[in-house]
């Protein structure tokens, strides 16, 4: 109809009973002033403009056993002063769905001094929980006007008049609003779906990317009413939905989804070093800078980004903060660095925040911050089995300075624990010397060496390495030195012994010669 479904008006002890009343553009069945101990039973009132059933002034009557379902506005609308009115045993299903997405029951009572009696109907935003399984939900349902369904039924009634699966109504308010976040876990509840007909029911969950455009699974079916959801697993996006769809063992599918696109934000860019990200050298004040942390969810949200900045000294043990700034709006840091000591592991690190709760950091390589002339590190490791028959090579690093003034190094040694210094060599320019052992003395044994950094002739810095040992060989030539002085002598003595045999010898043939010629001498004189 144009109007309504049934108009009564000054009609009283009416009954309208095993009617059905739908798709009309007006009320389904409004009973107006002057119909007292009217009763409106076993009704289907269904898919009008405006409210299902409307009664004013209705007095001593029953809205009992009745139907009602899928309405544009209220289920039931009670107006005026009464006295008793008797409403039990009711289906209202998804009413009051003009204004909004979630159909509700839906009764509007606008007269507080009236008595209803509501008891034991279904309303279809109120059927859960159960704890005790009785059939009964275990809190009252609330009415306006202060009134309350004391015993609201935890299933529909089988009327007989209409099969109906009732729709999985969300009721995560974080699905609805376009303004709210969808982040990690998140729950998706909805009131379970009811078959009027008593049947089972089973529910599926799924998501749409694109604003309902396609859709995919979440879940398989189950007979519960809730599922959690790890957004982590989806992307970044502005155009979630979710969606419910009930399927009952006699074949009736029900579904239900939010019309408005709400938005997964998990992740935040991190920042990206414009510089200073690592390998540099730092002195003085320096600007750290790094690009916008942004995408189309921070843009579209409104987001505010707000930066951290901390810088860590690496060499220190334990590490150090070397210097920090908070709260930054900006993306760029001036740092003075003025106050470091020189090191070669400073790293910096930036963290992003935004004004929903998210964060995300980068951290740069080591770089160096040398605000005085570096020293000259050694980097050779002395061993303790030197010889003077050796050459040791010494190999540092070089000194920086900042003002890239001329730098030449000189090299001592001492045998003393640095007590004294001998030079080695000055005015070197090269990182690197070989120096021959065989200059050292028989007592230095134990050596240290030293680097020197000179600008124009003055140390300004230096470096000491370990000690070291140095073994000399000129001991060892003793054995044979002996040997040669043994076999001098050796010579000696022989030859001695041969001088003495032939000197003997000779002076026993003196002396035959001259007891011959004494005995001739002495043959002539007797002649």
């Amino acid at each position: 109809n144009d109007a309504h479904g049934l108009e009564f008006v000054v009609s009283p002890t009416a009954t309208i009973d095993n009617n059905t009343f739908a798709n009309n553009a007006g009320l389904g069945v409004t009973i107006g002033v002057g119909n007292d101990y009217t009763n409106i039973t076993h009704n289907l009132v269904y898919n009008n403009e405006a409210a299902g059933i409307n009664a004013d002034s209705l007095s001593f009557g029953n809205i009992t056993h009745n139907t009602v379902y899928n309405n544009s506005h209220e289920g039931l609308t009670l107006l005026g002063v009464t006295s008793f009115l008797n409403i039990s045993c009711n289906n209202f299903l998804e009413n009051n769905n003009y204004w909004g997405q979630v159909p509700v029951g839906g009764t509007m009572i606008f007269e507080e001094s009236s008595n209803y009696h509501f008891d034991k109907n279904f309303w279809s935003d109120h059927s859960e929980p159960d704890e005790n399984e009785d059939g009964i939900v275990d809190n009252p349902k609330n009415l306006p006007a202060g009134y309350q369904d004391p015993n609201p039924k935890n299933q529909p009634y089988n009327h007989g008049l209409m099969h109906i699966l009732t729709r999985p109504f969300i009721n995560n308010l974080s699905f609805f609003y376009s303004d709210e976040i969808l982040r990690g876990i998140m729950s998706v509840e909805w009131n379970k779906s009811k078959d009027t007909w008593g049947n089972d029911v089973t529910h599926k969950v799924y998501f749409s990317n694109n604003s309902g455009s396609d859709w995919y699974e979440l879940s398989d079916y189950t007979s519960e009413n809730i599922y959690y959801w790890d957004t982590t697993k989806n992307d970044d996006g502005l155009h979630y939905r979710v969606k419910i769809i009930s399927n009952s063992s006699a074949g009736l599918i029900s579904q239900f989804h939010w019309k408005n696109d709400t938005c997964i934000h998990n992740y935040l860019p991190v920042p990206q070093f414009i510089n200073c990200a690592g390998g540099e050298v730092l002195w003085g004040t320096i600007l750290v800078d790094w690009e916008d942390v942004t995408d189309s969810i921070i843009e579209a949200l409104d987001l505010d980004i707000t930066y951290c900045i901390t810088m860590r000294n690496n060499e220190d043990d334990p590490p150090s903060y070397v210097g920090s700034y908070w709260s930054l709006e900006i993306s760029e840091y001036s740092w003075n660095t003025e106050n470091v000591l020189n090191s070669s592991k400073i790293l910096i690190n930036i963290t992003a925040s935004s004004s929903d709760g998210l964060i995300s950091s980068s951290v740069s390589d080591y770089m160096s911050v040398i605000n005085v002339v570096s020293e000259p590190t050694i980097t050779s490791l002395f061993r303790n089995d030197y010889t003077t028959e050796d050459t040791a090579e010494i190999d540092w690093l070089d000194s920086v300075d900042v003002q890239n003034r001329i730098i030449t190094y000189d090299l001592y040694y001492s045998s003393n624990r640095g007590l004294t210094w001998v030079l080695i060599e000055h005015d070197l320019t090269d990182s690197e010397y070989d120096w021959p052992l065989d200059q050292l003395t028989e007592m230095e044994t134990n050596l240290e060496i030293k680097v020197c950094t000179m600008i124009d002739g003055v140390e300004v810095c230096n470096y000491r390495s370990n000690e070291f040992s140095v073994e000399h060989y000129y001991e060892d030539d003793g054995p044979e030195f002996i040997i040669v002085i043994i076999l001098i002598i050796s010579s000696v003595v022989a030859g001695g012994i041969v001088f003495l045999f032939f000197y003997k010898r000779r002076i026993e043939e003196t002396a035959e010669i001259t007891k011959k010629e004494r005995l001739n001498k002495k043959k002539n004189t007797k002649r």
